[in-house]
């Protein structure tokens, strides 16, 4: 739906650099379960720990990215979800 304040142009280029995002960011998923930092051509940097909130916002993304029609997006948005059910969660104190 096109917002009134927005011209088709916009509507475009938002569209556009959305898909390019989510395209840059498929990568994501670490070797050791949740999200990995990513390099500047979208590879997991493996000398960078596993964060918490990298992978809660990953979750995010790409369960946004299955809302918006992204064919992958519920895959990856699994991944994310199992890092931080998994090696991320903390059993101790229930997070």
């Amino acid at each position: 739906m096109t917002r009134p304040d927005t011209t088709r142009t916009d509507q475009a280029w938002l569209d556009a650099e959305c898909r390019r995002l989510l395209d840059f960011g498929r990568r994501f998923p670490h070797p050791a379960g949740g999200a990995g930092y990513l390099d500047d051509n979208g590879e997991v940097d493996l000398a960078r720990p596993v964060q918490t909130y990298i992978t809660a916002r990953m979750a995010h993304v790409y369960c946004l990215a299955d809302l918006l029609g992204d064919a992958g997006g519920a895959a990856l948005a699994d991944k994310a979800f199992a890092g931080l059910t998994g090696p991320l969660r903390d059993p101790v104190r229930g997070g």
